[in-house]
């Protein structure tokens, strides 16, 4: 539950909750896996939404989400307790304290994925990180990137 858990390392991270891990996730982690660094998944428990106060029916357990993660040949899986005071950080926030740690270079999220919902999380990272989403890839080179996911 801790990014101090794995060690630092170039990083290709697909960030989601991924239940299910339908097509669309699968093309995610695909995404993350063609950058030739270790592929390393983060997901969410318990799900936001419920964190949130929905009801949610999941599709997979969490040990099964695992499961999936390694035949799609995730190397390692960041598993994030999802909580009210996670759900309230900045983006920037979490890019350093998630990300960062990892030594992420690429991040991978569907078109849908934010940050809170009282953020249109809008990303400025350090240098060095790319981000893709299901439709653009942002490289930040020697600047930082600013552009909704």
């Amino acid at each position: 539950y801790a990014p101090s858990e794995l060690d630092r390392r170039d990083r290709a991270v697909a960030i989601g909750v991924f239940d299910g891990v339908h097509r669309g996730h699968r093309l995610l982690v695909e995404a993350a896996r063609s950058a030739e660094l270790t592929t390393t998944v983060i997901t969410f428990d318990p799900h936001p939404r419920r964190v949130l106060g929905y009801q949610v029916e999941l599709l997979t357990t969490l040990e099964r989400r695992l499961e999936l993660f390694a035949e799609l040949g995730v190397e390692e899986t960041l598993v994030v307790e999802f909580t009210l005071e996670l759900e309230r950080l900045e983006p920037e926030e979490f890019a350093a304290d998630f990300l960062a740690p990892l030594g992420t270079r690429v991040v991978v999220a569907g078109e849908n994925f934010h940050f809170n919902r009282g953020n249109p999380s809008r990303v400025k990272n350090g240098p060095g990180t790319d981000f893709i989403d299901g439709k653009r890839t942002f490289h930040s080179k020697n600047h930082g990137i600013n552009d909704s996911w």
